[in-house]
């Protein structure tokens, strides 16, 4: 009689990227986790950056489960630092997806299962790591925060001439037009010199595309992008979310060869390869206010507003003039983290986070109406979009255009 199988195990640090709250009211509702993780042995080694070692993964349990099983101080949250410890012996843990870095993270992910789940130190809660066998060795692991922190930025430098210089012919001209591309649940703005399907694009506010567990929400056909030859063009990413990025990771390498702006933020091991990756083609920002008076990005007052870890709060908002009037590209930055002067005088807003659920009052449009457009795919994990901060958004007089289908119109690209 042969012997049973041993096992596989595997031990990554993990760096919380995403974290989807379970729905209110529909017991026993699940809670789910996006981790950006390197297998422990592979940071130990110095091979901080190997794509053998490096992976996504996605956790489903519901909260009491995690808070017991693995005796959690408190549930994680974004900017966490964990060790986990997966295994493909099912016993009665909660599931675990993986989707590894090798062959540029094409699935699908293995279906794994969460059997070891502790905080790393953090400097914030110094108490929060579980005391064990292995104490000895925490100091040296309390190194990871720092080692996939973004390189901190070289001062102002060059970055805001360089980046008012994106717009000086634009500012001079007819405006800018933002194209909000239909890539599912992701985000991706193509900022366009006329409203044109036939336009030139200047460059993208984010370059988003679906993690695999949201594949399900792409279009059926993808019409390849136009760049410009030899990189000329540019990205401005809104935060270092994979659904803002990620098509310059796996879908338009060709992204990779433009010029990048980005906020100084912490991030885990994989985007922290990606962003070395784009070399001295990108450009870290860290002032609250680019660009000149027509086209201006503005950092989100996350930091001031009590919530300085916040990706989300902390990121950039566009705001670009048109015929007297402005329009607002969000991210997923929260109306109520957006700066004033960013939000007067709207005729067009990106609804921020996909127009889910949390949402704050929306500004109120000139003139009584405006557009707005809430980008994301069907169907998705996150609930998106919610009823009420769509309902907030009509009753202020936006005129709300969804990427994604509805009963009367066919999902697709939207201006702004």
């Amino acid at each position: 009689m042969s012997e049973p199988d041993t096992p596989k195990q595997r031990r990554y640090l993990a760096f919380v990227e995403n974290k989807a709250e379970p729905l209110d009211g529909v017991p026993p509702s699940r809670i789910t986790f996006v981790l950006d993780c390197v297998e422990s042995v592979a940071f130990q080694e110095g091979r901080f950056e190997d794509h053998e070692a490096l992976a996504l993964v996605r956790i489903l349990s519901t909260p009491r489960r995690l808070l017991d099983l693995f005796e959690l101080p408190r549930l994680p949250t974004e900017g966490d630092w964990l060790e986990i410890m997966l295994s493909d012996n099912p016993g009665n843990q909660p599931l675990a997806w993986c989707l590894s870095a090798r062959n540029n993270y094409q699935g699908p992910a293995e279906r794994l299962y969460l059997v070891g789940l502790r905080f790393l130190p953090s400097e914030r809660e110094p108490g929060l790591a579980a005391k064990d066998p292995e104490a000895a060795t925490l100091p040296e692991r309390q190194m990871v925060a720092l080692q996939f922190m973004v390189s901190p930025p070289i001062g102002d430098r060059d970055e805001r001439v360089a980046f008012d210089a994106l717009f000086a012919d634009v500012a001079a001209k007819s405006g800018l037009h933002a194209r909000v591309l239909d890539v599912g649940q992701a985000c991706a703005i193509a900022l366009c010199n006329e409203k044109s399907s036939a336009a030139r694009i200047l460059g993208f506010f984010d370059v988003g595309w679906p993690l695999w567990f949201h594949s399900g929400s792409l279009p059926k056909a993808w019409t390849k992008l136009k760049l410009a030859p030899d990189g000329d063009g540019f990205v401005i990413l809104s935060h270092w979310d994979f659904d803002h990025f990620a098509m310059a990771l796996w879908k338009e390498p060709g992204l990779r060869k433009l010029r990048w702006y980005a906020p100084h933020q912490a991030v885990g091991p994989n985007t922290k390869a990606f962003a070395d990756s784009l070399g001295d083609r990108l450009t870290y920002l860290s002032q609250p206010t680019y660009g000149p008076p027509n086209v201006q990005l503005f950092r989100g007052l996350g930091a001031q507003n009590g919530v300085p870890d916040d990706r989300n709060a902390t990121g950039y908002v566009l705001r670009f003039e048109r015929e007297g009037h402005g329009r607002l590209l969000a991210g997923d930055v929260d109306y109520r983290h957006v700066p004033p002067g960013a939000l007067a005088n709207l005729a067009g807003v990106y609804i921020p986070h996909h127009a889910g659920s949390g949402g704050t009052k929306p500004p109120t449009p000139a003139g009584g109406g405006g557009e707005a457009v809430a980008s994301y795919g069907l169907p998705n994990k996150y609930r998106h979009p919610n009823d009420a901060v769509l309902n907030a958004h009509y009753s202020l007089g936006w005129n709300v255009q969804h990427t994604a289908s509805t009963k009367k119109v066919p999902r697709g690209d939207r201006w702004l």
